[in-house]
């Protein structure tokens, strides 16, 4: 199916991280008919699973004889490596022990998301002093910045560089070659038999966070219902192909909620990267969010259509911090 490309090359990266995050924001700018809020999130990542794989410059030979067409492996180099935190997983151990040596080889990263909004008040008059009225608005217009940052592994210790192939390398001697892989060490040791030069990597390695720029707008519809859009741009890729880094699945986003302080609905309707239309749905019951991004991966009996879940357990420190003051009625 490649004769036409004769050149072939990929790439691949995956990174899943636990994230524990705190936020301050405050009000800027409280005027008459709007109201401009600022806000930052420190979060502190433990990397669960990182992996990359590539393969550069790969190509093959087509070399024909009376009884079969064979393709010879002419070039190429590929990488791959993962983190060390999946090596200690055994099958004959119990669930507590290998999930404690999964997280204790988890290393440490940090990101920051900030942003501001503008909120446009609405016009009709409201108690000031119940919480919900203060954040009513007609429209909210945003922007931020989001995971700029970094999640950390360590090698795992199969993780390896692989460069010019060995002489008389045919497709038959691949497929024999890894017919019957049962583990990392396996296919390591077969797969270096198929280059001269193999190198292990060691130490650290990093993938930049999926970086993005993020325009919102929140409209108000009365009856605790809204209607949110929104439109992601990635910025990860700056650092660099030389440099691992993921990207933001999300494009477009339209969301319709119903939402209070203390419960809320959401159906999220997103159209990402790869022009697959999503359609999720969550919930928020008090400090709780639990949601899903597309419910196909929940009806499909064949495949995940990509996407998965989230779970997000909010704490609001609320008079711990001093109450907000209100200095429009003060003396002068």
């Amino acid at each position: 199916m490649n004769e036409q490309n004769p050149i072939m090359s990929a790439r691949l990266k995956s990174s899943t991280w636990l994230e524990y995050f705190a936020t301050y924001s405050r009000t800027l700018w409280d005027g008459e008919a709007g109201r401009l809020h600022a806000g930052v999130t420190i979060k502190l990542n433990k990397g669960l699973s990182g992996a990359f794989a590539s393969l550069q410059d790969a190509g093959a030979t087509r070399v024909s004889t009376a009884s079969r067409i064979s393709y010879q492996l002419r070039d190429g180099a590929a990488i791959y490596g993962y983190s060390a935190n999946i090596d200690p997983w055994k099958n004959d151990r119990s669930t507590s022990a290998n999930l404690q040596d999964f997280f204790s080889n988890s290393s440490t990263g940090y990101s920051i998301d900030a942003g501001v909004e503008y909120l446009v008040k609405n016009q009709a008059v409201l108690n000031y002093y119940d919480e919900d009225n203060y954040y009513d608005y007609e429209w909210k217009i945003g922007a931020s910045l989001l995971d700029i940052g970094q999640t950390t592994y360590t090698f795992g210790t199969n993780s390896r560089s692989l460069a010019l192939p060995r002489a008389n390398i045919f497709d038959r001697d691949l497929t024999n070659k890894f017919l019957s892989i049962t583990s990392k060490d396996e296919f390591t040791d077969s797969i270096s038999t198929i280059f001269n030069s193999v190198q292990k990597y060691a130490g650290k390695f990093s993938i930049v966070n999926p970086a993005r720029l993020v325009f919102n707008v929140d409209r108000n519809l009365g009856q605790n219902f809204y209607l949110n859009g929104e439109i992601s741009l990635n910025i990860s890729s700056i650092v660099g192909r030389e440099n691992l880094y993921a990207s933001e699945l999300n494009l477009l986003a339209l969301t319709p909620r119903w939402e209070t302080r203390r419960w809320g609905a959401y159906l999220p309707m997103l159209y990402n990267m790869q022009k697959q239309l999503w359609v999720g749905a969550a919930v928020k019951a008090g400090p709780v969010l639990l949601g899903i991004h597309n419910w196909a991966n929940i009806f499909s009996t064949s495949k995940m259509n990509n996407g998965g879940g989230y779970l997000a357990f909010l704490i609001k420190p609320g008079r711990l911090i001093r109450a907000r003051s209100d200095r429009r009625f003060d003396c002068p």
